[in-house]
């Protein structure tokens, strides 16, 4: 049970008990003493009362205050993780959220980085945030209601570029005599008419954004805006109009403008859109740990191979941060393998580290990892495993099978088989999905019957291996080896299936031959016409 339910049982038992106190104390006993005994006791318990209330009160306002504290610095799963619990355990709290608070949560429900809403679309984002909504109107008066109420329904609605109902939304505001020249509302009009076709109506809000706000800001909306579109004509113009104007790009102008090359791969212009920036930088004294355009330089210096440039990036972020992005860990990861020659030391913690979140088998990280440590017949491979894991308190199996992983995307057989052996001495089971990759790696560098003798050694093999791992090693052969290669294949199988072989391979022949792809041809052992499927 929570700890506010539990404060809620204590407080009504509490309440009850107070009150048989009272009314027991009130009956004359026989003796005096008795009953000034049962008046400190109820005197006791009102205090007891008193002082729980005031704790609940006292918890009730540590819990908005943390949900508060999480939006303004921008812990956007942490935000919705507490905002989540108090709709399940507490709802009786949620008049207590201030509506500035309930506004940030539709943001962040729409478009926030919450890990609980990774794999949403944006209509069931927009589900969610229209539950936020809901709850939010528990705390705005109908005969009065906020701004704030109308921009979060515009805010979900322009994220959905529904004009409709973003038009009915306004003329309620009309109605309520409030004032939507806000800049809650203005942005999110410049978006949405601006992606819905109709510039200018997204410029006539704009110009009303730009009356209220003389800095970048609009001018930001707008480019994010044009980009969204890939319009390169649009926010050159802007750009433009902000140099007649006279208005300095800040730091978000810079991010905006760098994010939208680095998307469409343009090397040349994030460079100067970076350079820009660290002037800017430079020029206003900004510090800061990993926002976004810290997050955004570090990938370009990785990107361009630049392991200098993303040291240093590194170095100067964790200064003021030393909690790495969970986004940024494989490009940590990346500049610390390449960047660092002499020691192994960051890469192996920052990579224990990663896995202690994440789990093993993040592949392209572990690739990395296994390529910097090269093979794993080297002794100080191992250890420096069990050392780093040990520092960093994550299981060791964890971090063999990365690696083991690791090894067998880099095709380094020898070493994977290495670890896997250690993954056995520690009495664990191999993740099947490792033995599959390996065993496929066998098959696709070594001989053909390599497969087959690393497959003898495990005795379980058919119940590791099923139906569908054997039908892509048939499709496989039957496109890269030679007929009688094909048949010999066929004929091993057969021990670890209990469907016929034959009919395996001319299920994927004809399916070859449907998808305009030959194989190669049928061996007279499996007896079949190719003609015939091709007639059919």
């Amino acid at each position: 049970m929570d700890t506010i339910s539990t404060l809620l049982q204590n407080i009504k038992h509490d309440d009850n008990y107070k009150s048989t106190q009272v009314i027991n104390s009130a009956k004359p006993g026989p003796d005096p003493s008795d009953r000034s005994k049962h008046l400190a006791h109820g005197i006791r318990s009102s205090n007891y009362s008193l002082s729980s209330n005031v704790y609940l009160q006292n918890q009730s306002n540590n819990l908005i205050q943390s949900l508060t504290n999480a939006i303004s610095k921008h812990h956007h799963s942490a935000a919705y993780s507490i905002y989540t619990d108090l709709v399940k355990h507490t709802p009786d709290l949620l008049t207590n959220i201030p509506i500035r608070a309930y506004f940030d949560l539709i943001k962040i429900t729409l478009t926030g980085d919450v890990q609980s809403l990774s794999g949403y679309t944006t209509t069931q984002r927009s589900q969610q945030a229209l539950s936020v909504h809901e709850h939010m109107s528990l705390i705005v008066n109908p005969k009065q209601p906020d701004i704030l109420f109308y921009a979060g329904l515009i805010c979900i609605y322009a994220k959905n570029n529904d004009i409709p109902a973003i038009e009915t939304t306004l003329a309620q505001v009309h109605r309520s005599k409030l004032d939507f020249n806000t800049a809650d509302i203005l942005p999110m009009l410049i978006r949405a008419y601006l992606l819905s076709g109709q510039p200018l109506r997204s410029l006539e809000y704009f110009k009303r954004y730009c009356i209220i706000d003389a800095t970048a800001k609009p001018f930001n909306h707008l480019i994010k805006s044009y980009s969204l579109l890939n319009d390169e004509q649009g926010i050159q113009d802007t750009l433009d109009s902000m140099r007649k104007q006279e208005i300095l790009k800040d730091s978000t102008t810079y991010h905006i403008l760098a994010m939208h090359y680095y998307k469409k791969k343009d090397f040349q212009a994030i460079g100067k859109y970076i350079n820009e920036s660290e002037a800017h930088s430079s020029a206003s004294k900004h510090r800061t740990g990993w926002d976004s355009m810290s997050k955004l330089k570090l990938r370009f210096a990785v990107t361009s191979q630049n392991w200098y440039k993303a040291l240093q990036i590194i170095k100067k972020a964790e200064i003021f941060s030393t909690c790495i992005p969970k986004e940024l860990e494989g490009d940590i990861i990346t500049a610390y393998a390449f960047g660092i020659q002499n020691d192994v030391g960051l890469l192996l913690s920052t990579y224990c580290s990663s896995i202690s979140t994440a789990g093993p088998l993040q592949s392209n990280i572990d690739s990395i990892v296994a390529h910097r440590l090269g093979s794993a017949t080297n002794s100080k491979v191992l250890k420096s495993l069990y050392s780093a894991a040990n520092e960093c308190k994550t299981p060791i199996v964890h971090v063999l099978t990365g690696i083991a992983n690791g090894y067998i995307e880099q095709d380094d057989i020898v070493s994977a088989n290495l670890i896997m052996n250690e993954i056995s001495a520690r009495e664990h089971q191999i993740p099947i999905v490792l033995q599959r990759k390996l065993a496929w790696k066998h098959l696709i560098i070594c001989d053909t019957d390599g497969i087959f003798d690393w497959l003898d050694k495990f005795e379980q093999s058919q119940e590791i291996f099923d139906y569908s791992f054997w039908y892509n090693v048939m499709k496989w052969t039957l496109q890269t080896q030679s007929a009688e290669t094909v048949d010999k294949v066929a004929s091993r199988i057969q021990k670890y299936i209990n469907e016929d072989t034959s009919s395996i391979v001319n299920s994927i022949r004809h399916r070859l031959v449907i998808s305009g792809i030959n194989p190669l041809p049928q061996t007279t052992t499996l007896n079949h016409d190719l003609d015939l499927i091709n007639e059919k």
